[in-house]
């Protein structure tokens, strides 16, 4: 991962730093020693506020979903009419950019985090490409772009 902002750089470099020792970013105080956060806390806190049985995995293949059929949906635009090749490149750079996002390989990506139908509508022809036309850009830090975008995802899988 790389981190652009040096003031944010500086935080997490400091944040490595506690006397703990382990290097883990994500710590709490416990008494007077650091004490590392265990995964299993994290999926507690989630199934605690989400009332349901969910999980960080579920927030990872939401947003693989999502970054994939952005992907998928910025070839189609390119060339509406792709070829069987073209198609599986287009996949295949989906999985990428997911990868790159989410930090495992394009396999993993595509087999564990992007959700199979959206591949399936992409052979189909289906994307989410009129949405992205309309927002005139995909910053997902923009919270009105990404809901926009999570919408399309949304209804693309709903019509299943």
């Amino acid at each position: 991962m790389t981190v652009s902002d040096a003031a944010t750089f500086r935080l997490l470099q400091l944040l490595k730093r506690r006397n703990n020792g382990s290097g883990n970013l994500f710590a709490y105080r416990d008494g007077r020693r650091w004490a590392d956060v265990r995964s299993e806390q994290v999926n507690s806190y989630i199934r605690a506020g989400a009332g349901g049985d969910f999980s960080a995995k579920d927030f990872r293949t939401w947003s693989g979903t999502v970054l994939g059929s952005v992907a998928l949906a910025r070839a189609a635009s390119k060339s509406p009419t792709l070829s069987r090749t073209g198609r599986q490149r287009a996949a295949r750079l989906a999985a990428e950019t997911v990868s790159d996002a989410l930090g495992n390989t394009p396999a993993v990506a595509r087999k564990s985090y992007i959700d199979p139908r959206v591949f399936d509508h992409f052979d189909a022809g289906e994307t989410i490409v009129d949405a992205l036309a309309t927002l005139g850009g995909t910053d997902m830090s923009d919270r009105r772009v990404r809901e926009s975008i999570e919408s399309a995802v949304i209804d693309l899988l709903s019509e299943d």
